[in-house]
């Protein structure tokens, strides 16, 4: 048997990564499980790497671009909560104003 497993710390070691970011995305890398255990192959992780190279002419010469506006579904329900909560609460951790919070007093 000339394989050899690598356990998920060899693995973060090897792509210099931390573990929990690692767990995070264990589900894309090929890996066996045994159990509660994962063990990969080198050969596995190097081909998935593979599949995430980029070229770095991309970006190169374009010069710094502002971010993309996020028109998600996501975004919008954001924004409308965002703008209800500022309409309802004050920046002092919701406490009402106007006559009635004076009333209190």
């Amino acid at each position: 048997m000339n394989a050899r497993y690598l356990t998920i710390d060899e693995v973060a070691a090897y792509l210099n990564m931390k573990v929990k970011t690692l767990y995070a995305i264990v589900s894309d890398i090929p890996h066996y499980k045994v159990g509660r255990l994962l063990r990969f192959t080198k050969e596995d992780v190097d081909q998935w790497m593979e599949q995430h190279r980029t070229c770095g002419d991309q970006q190169r010469g374009k010069g710094r671009r502002s971010p993309a506006k996020d028109h998600t579904a996501d975004a919008l329900v954001r924004k409308a909560i965002d703008e209800v909560k500022g309409a309802r609460y004050t920046p002092y951790c919701g406490k009402q104003t106007g006559s009635r919070a004076s009333e209190r007093r």
